[in-house]
């Protein structure tokens, strides 16, 4: 069951009565105005009865929540935003599977970050693994569901979002096949890219969420599970010890334990991928050129006016977006759609298993050296979740835990269109080791 909280006091003025289902109160020392942007008891009830009775979901303030604006991570862009008068597509199957929203959760600034810090809100903190950033750019539902203040997060992936802090705070967490959730409601930063996740503590509530929001069958049924041993290079040592032990277990274990997914056998070692570093490079050239373009065409015309209203860091990313020509984008478009058809033909319909993250969550901090950490880990950790970003394919977060006891991820990527498939094979990867 959720924990019921009074309402965040720093909604704008503008939208405060706004909220039909809201309460006002003066009792706000539960309320981590990092974590949350605004908290109901619930802000908004389910609509129906439903599988997901009783369970509480933490919107990313990025999705359309009736009688309120989206503030998108800054606050500048919220006190100018209007009041939304329908829910996302998302947030309403949701709703009327008898879920609640417990309340609006913080986001990185315009999603455009995968490190949990929104300068304008603070870092959200971790609880599964304190000192250490939350992840982002879905933190404040990620951080809801690790403190066990929220069941089910509701947020985005373009660049790691779900996958990146489910890795870093020990929880369950899918990317969905791109354009398999209607996104309409939905701010966007590169519609390319941009999908609809979902945060857990446990595989079984990702699985009903999921199968809420994807009421229709898979399109594709995975067949086995292949790796890539190249991969392990793209990690810290913990990580890839952790991650590599993980992995042997639960594929030997797949072997005595069969897995049957839509009348499909999964089988281990399907054999081995062979994605090197040049071709990482590659597609991650590829897509910071076209999320880049698509991010400035989305926001551009508010960036051009708000340039001090803006963290530094995501501003800098804007100004080198303002630079992609319309020619790059295009020609970029094409190799975009070369990038994804190759992936997909090394995947075929099996599965990959490879690390989520790049290393374990760096240490929270604003010195130099934290921030080149959070820096280099994003870095690193974005040749891993553009390739599942590129092809548009479910990925699937698995928690695990390296020797010193810190979360990481095993990350299951499945063919487009077989995101419950995905969940069910990795769930029962997990029970198995």
């Amino acid at each position: 069951m959720s924990a019921r909280m009074p309402d965040l006091s720093s909604a704008p003025d503008h939208e405060a009565a706004g909220g039909p289902h809201s309460q006002q109160s003066q009792d706000h020392k539960f309320i981590d105005p990092s974590v949350w942007r605004i908290v109901g008891n619930p802000l908004v009830p389910p609509v129906h009865d439903g599988p997901l009775h009783d369970l509480g979901v933490a919107v990313k303030d990025l999705f359309a929540v009736q009688g309120f604006a989206i503030g998108a991570g800054n606050p500048k862009f919220l006190s100018e935003a209007r009041i939304q008068k329908n829910h996302a597509s998302a947030v309403r199957s949701l709703l009327e599977a008898g879920a609640h929203v417990v309340g609006i959760a913080q986001t990185d600034e315009f999603a455009y970050s995968l490190s949990g810090v929104n300068i304008h809100y603070g870092a959200a903190p971790n609880p599964s693994a304190p000192g250490r950033i939350s992840g982002g750019s879905s933190s404040g539902p990620a951080t809801a569901v690790s403190g066990g203040q929220a069941e089910i997060g509701l947020g985005t992936d373009t660049a790691g979002s779900i996958r990146v802090p489910a890795a870093y705070q020990g929880l369950w967490g899918i990317r969905t096949s791109t354009g398999r959730i209607q996104r309409d409601g939905v701010h966007p930063l590169s519609p390319s890219f941009d999908t609809v996740g979902i945060l857990a503590r446990d595989a079984h509530t990702l699985a009903i969420a999921a199968e809420q929001l994807m009421p229709e069958p898979d399109r594709a049924a995975p067949a086995g599970v292949k790796t890539d041993v190249l991969l392990d290079s793209c990690v810290d040592e913990d990580v890839r010890i952790a991650f590599s032990q993980w992995r042997s277990t639960a594929l030997r274990n797949l072997h005595t334990h069969d897995c049957e997914i839509h009348d499909s056998t999964i089988t281990a070692n399907s054999g081995e991928l062979a994605i090197t570093h040049d071709m990482l490079d590659a597609w991650l050239t590829i897509f910071n050129t076209v999320r880049g373009y698509e991010a400035w065409k989305a926001h551009g015309g508010w960036v051009s006016n708000h340039w001090n209203d803006m963290d530094p860091q995501i501003a800098s990313r804007f100004e080198r977006d303002m630079h992609i020509t319309a020619e790059d984008y295009e020609n970029f478009c094409v190799t975009f759609a070369d990038a994804r058809a190759e992936i997909r033909n090394l995947l075929g319909n099996h599965l990959l298993l490879i690390p989520t993250v790049s290393c374990v969550a760096p240490l929270a901090g604003d010195s130099d050296e934290s921030i080149q950490a959070i820096a280099h880990a994003r870095a690193e950790t974005m040749l891993l979740t553009t390739i599942a970003g590129i092809a548009g394919l479910p990925a699937v977060n698995i928690p695990i835990r390296t020797k010193a006891g810190l979360p990481c991820g095993a990350c299951l990527i499945g063919p487009s269109g077989s995101d419950k498939g995905v969940i069910a094979a990795a769930e029962h990867l997990a029970k198995n080791v």
